[in-house]
């Protein structure tokens, strides 16, 4: 049953269409063709701008997390430092100084956990870059054989 019902649905698609073609005038045609062609420009344009904002949201993104791999990785050379310095017990940092807090902050697991979830979200975004680049360097590759082929073939 569910076939014979695909099959009405396609018979009728392709019976409004060649209906289109041959019975429909042509100012009509023209009205469809333009209403079709501002469908096509606007989603084109949703299109453009969809990748430009992703594209600046990324780049926002990649660059914040190398600020704060950076600052991860300050933080854990500090908080090396002082387990150093406490197991060769040499009291560098005073319980009340900022950097001594900021040892303590990395004893914390969860610190450790979302540490790692931005080193591996800035390393992703990176990666999305390299396969961006990639791609669009493959397509002007591709565009470039195709008009390639089709002059050789127009001067043959």
């Amino acid at each position: 049953m569910e076939i014979l019902i695909k099959i009405i649905i396609s018979a009728t698609i392709v019976a409004l269409i060649f209906g289109y073609l041959f019975y429909v005038p042509y100012w009509v045609k023209e009205t469809i063709i333009d209403i079709l062609s501002e469908i096509q420009l606007f989603i084109l344009w949703l299109i453009d701008k969809t990748l430009k904002t992703i594209n600046i949201a990324v780049h926002s993104l990649h660059w914040v997390g190398r600020v704060l791999v950076i600052f991860i990785f300050i933080a854990a050379t500090i908080t090396l430092a002082d387990n150093i310095a406490v197991v060769l017990e040499a009291e560098i940092l005073n319980h009340n100084n900022v950097i001594y807090k900021l040892t303590k902050l990395f004893e914390n697991k969860v610190t450790w956990v979302a540490s790692t979830a931005v080193v591996a979200t800035t390393v992703a975004l990176g990666h999305f870059k390299t396969i961006d680049f990639n791609y669009e360097k493959h397509r002007q590759e591709t565009i470039e054989k195709a008009i390639e082929k089709h002059e050789k073939s127009r001067n043959t």
